[in-house]
């Protein structure tokens, strides 16, 4: 009889731990899924790999609504990024929240934002960031045209991001908050007018 109940006990304990092994793993993949596709999204920029690029960007607001196309990211690649990114290495990346440098423990937003480190042999360092959103009809996904513009204005200031990107086709960029679009041909004609500070990030 005390073997029967050291023995359901035993059985008790292996059944709990395994539980929480089991709970710490789902979260555990749940919380690295924004880490996930921005490392696939950071590979394919590096490799140049366009169609995974396009993949990994929203649908709905970015392909359909702004009229993203993967000729549009390849002629980006070729003549900006590529000469940029072949001067500038990327160092660092760090995972942070909509409201701190620190990461959150609980994914409570929509939004992940990654800071990204670029450097050349001459020690100047370009920051930028790249965005992990959450679409509740596609998962998480990396919006293309805000990242190459705030890429841009770090490496040349806002208003030649904006004449870049206008002269490679560009005019409506969707933003990390879904439904959100910003004008690149309006916030050019708002900084010519005055309205708009210049600066550089």
């Amino acid at each position: 009889m005390v073997r029967v109940v050291k023995e359901s006990h035993k059985l008790a304990r292996i059944i709990t731990i395994g539980s929480i092994v089991r709970v710490a793993g789902i979260y555990w993949w749940y919380w690295q899924a924004p880490s996930r596709v921005v490392r696939k999204f950071l590979r394919a920029l590096e490799a140049g790999d366009i169609q995974t690029i396009y993949n990994l960007t929203p649908k709905r607001y970015e392909q359909q609504l702004c009229g993203l196309t993967p000729e549009l990211i390849e002629k980006t690649y070729q003549k900006i990024l590529k000469p940029l990114l072949s001067e500038y290495r990327l160092v660092k990346v760090h995972r942070a929240s909509r409201s701190s440098p620190i990461p959150e423990i609980w994914l409570r937003s929509h939004e992940v934002p990654f800071w990204l480190w670029f450097r050349n042999r001459q020690g100047k360092t370009l920051f930028t960031g790249v965005h992990a959103v959450w679409y509740r009809d596609e998962g998480w996904r990396v919006p293309w045209g805000i990242f190459v513009w705030k890429l841009l204005i770090a490496a040349y200031g806002r208003e030649q991001a904006d004449v870049l990107m206008i002269g490679l086709g560009y005019d409506l960029i969707h933003t990390s908050a879904p439904g959100d679009v910003l004008s690149v041909k309006t916030d050019l004609s708002l900084l010519r007018a005055g309205r708009i500070k210049t600066y550089r990030r």
